[in-house]
């Protein structure tokens, strides 16, 4: 896993042999993309599973163009609101 150890995923959660990359960001834009489907790819690479990891951010907000844009690359969204100053 030397390409991993490279790069700083925030979750990967397991259910059964099944992985999820998750990204956690304060908004959701294109790096948010960006980062998920590099880490998918290098996951990929490294672990050698057969099964494609499910992506995830995990986010404040984003806009109506990036919940588009995730939905159109198979990235699922979780919008949690925080109360304002934590």
């Amino acid at each position: 896993a030397q390409i991993l150890t490279r790069y700083r995923i925030d979750v990967v959660g397991w259910n059964s042999r099944n992985a999820t990359i998750i990204e956690v960001k304060p908004y959701a834009g294109l790096s948010t993309l960006g980062q998920l489907l590099g880490y998918r790819h290098f996951f990929i690479k490294e672990i050698y599973t057969a099964i494609l990891p499910r992506l995830l951010a995990v986010t404040d907000h984003t806009t109506p163009d990036m919940r588009d844009l995730l939905l159109h690359f198979d990235v699922e969204l979780a919008e949690v609101g925080f109360p304002p100053g934590t």
